[in-house]
């Protein structure tokens, strides 16, 4: 999370959850609240658009990535008398898919600098 990255949105604070206290900058992640709206109105973005493409790609490409060691995990799992190897590339892939889906868990995260619509 970087302040270069963070996407503007045009919102009337109003809109936001009551006694959130909205982070000034970026230098400590864990700081920085998760933003939390009242309503299920659009949001407008200023820019940025591109990021959320690139975002919309790439979240793609790690549900791809999973879906297929999830197929082979199956595979390996439907194996009758595994081999000590194919035991161990089992456990492995389910390092690896755990790995993935702590990096789809945190995919929709992303920094905003808000910009009060109703002034």
């Amino acid at each position: 999370m970087k302040d270069v990255s963070a996407i503007p949105i045009i919102i009337d604070v109003k809109r936001i959850k009551t006694g959130l206290t909205l982070a000034t900058g970026f230098d400590e992640p864990d700081d920085v609240p998760e933003l939390e709206l009242l309503d299920e109105q659009d949001i407008t973005v200023a820019s940025g658009q591109h990021r959320l493409a690139a975002l919309c790609k790439y979240h793609q490409s790690i549900k791809d990535e999973l879906a297929s060691l999830e197929k082979k995990r199956a595979r390996m799992a439907s194996l009758k008398h595994p081999s000590e190897e194919q035991v161990v590339m089992y456990e492995d892939l389910r390092y690896e898919v755990g790995r993935i889906l702590g990096r789809l868990g945190g995919i929709g995260k992303w920094g905003v600098v808000v910009y009060d619509s109703s002034e």
